[in-house]
């Protein structure tokens, strides 16, 4: 279960109302439904901290957006995903959303994170369902696809049928 995810709960939150969510809903799962947090912060160091402390609450992994402050160049997102994974062990998925967060990670930063052993998913949601594609001929089974726009979920894995549906 995603908890605090990208739907405006996370960044209309306080940092204690969020650390509370995380809480609750790790209590509450019993361990009997992983937790994914949203982490959608305005910096970097706010990430990593927020991606701390969502660790040492007993979260089972990230969903990691870039920095909401401004348009990152490719290198500062790479930056920002690779602090944020290097801060924490757990489970990270990349969020990929060019239509809210205007920038795309491209398949040459993605091959750069690769290296990164924690960065496991990349959740997909540009329109263009040919990126499902893309990463899957690029990459192989490197990192698990999630889509995250109803309307190319099923082109999405139409396109790469050897993956199939992870829900």
């Amino acid at each position: 279960m995603v908890v605090l995810g990208t739907v405006g709960e996370n960044n209309s939150l306080s940092a204690d109302e969020k650390r509370l969510v995380l809480k609750a809903a790790v209590e509450t799962s019993v361990r009997k439904v992983p937790i994914i947090v949203g982490v959608s912060e305005f910096t970097t160091a706010n990430a990593v901290a927020y991606a701390r402390d969502a660790e040492r609450l007993g979260v089972d992994g990230l969903m990691v957006l870039p920095a909401m402050a401004y348009v990152p160049t490719a290198e500062e997102l790479e930056h920002h995903f690779r602090t944020v994974a290097q801060a924490t062990s757990l489970p990270v998925m990349l969020y990929n959303n060019p239509p809210a967060y205007r920038v795309n990670i491209d398949l040459s930063t993605l091959q750069r994170l690769a290296e990164q052993p924690n960065i496991v998913a990349v959740k997909e949601s540009a329109p263009d369902s040919r990126r499902f594609t893309d990463i899957f001929n690029a990459f192989g089974d490197r990192f698990v696809l999630f889509a995250g726009l109803d309307d190319v979920v099923s082109k999405g894995f139409a396109w790469v049928p050897e993956v199939g549906f992870r829900g």
